[in-house]
């Protein structure tokens, strides 16, 4: 399995998916990647990562970019790599 094998992992989803498609209290300890393209993120649930545009811009790539955030504690200093 992926994580056997030293990769970090996480579920990718929306609102849409959280509200009609999982029972996202049944998913304690998986961490949540959380797509969602507006000022704030527009969910009720936590959540470790936020991408909050698919149309962001990055020097030397041509197109438009996905731009994440990752959330951590408060005081925290340590971020985990983003899930491939």
């Amino acid at each position: 399995d992926i994580e056997a094998e030293g990769y970090d992992t996480a579920l990718y989803t929306n609102l849409y998916g959280e509200t009609y498609m999982m029972n996202m209290y049944n998913l304690d300890g998986v961490k949540i990647w959380f797509s969602g393209f507006s000022e704030t993120p527009n969910t009720e649930y936590t959540f470790d990562f936020w991408q909050y545009t698919n149309t962001g811009i990055v020097d030397g790539i041509s197109g438009d970019v996905d731009l994440d955030i990752q959330m951590l504690p408060d005081g925290s200093d340590k971020a985990s790599p983003m899930p491939e």
